[in-house]
């Protein structure tokens, strides 16, 4: 969101510039944490309330999330003094 909100376009002309910025930041993510999306990252499927149950009285989050988040902040930190 923050890089939306940064470079976001209001022009269509910029349209593929964010495009481009928002996949630096995914590749950039993935190369940090070895995946984008919870399930990889969490190395389990917590769509149904049992399985985030399960997560969260295995420590799962709290091993996983915490970091994951600070490496997003980092990325978007290091990226927006970037450009």
């Amino acid at each position: 969101m923050v890089l939306g909100l940064r470079y976001g376009f209001t022009d269509p002309k910029d349209k593929l510039r964010t495009y481009e910025i928002a996949s630096e930041f995914l590749r950039r993510f993935q190369v940090e944490n070895g995946a984008v999306n919870c399930r990889d990252l969490l190395d389990m499927d917590i769509s149904t309330p049992e399985a985030a149950q399960i997560a969260k009285e295995n420590g799962t989050f709290a091993r996983v999330c915490p970091n994951a988040i600070r490496n997003a902040v980092e990325i978007v930190a290091g990226m927006l003094k970037e450009k």
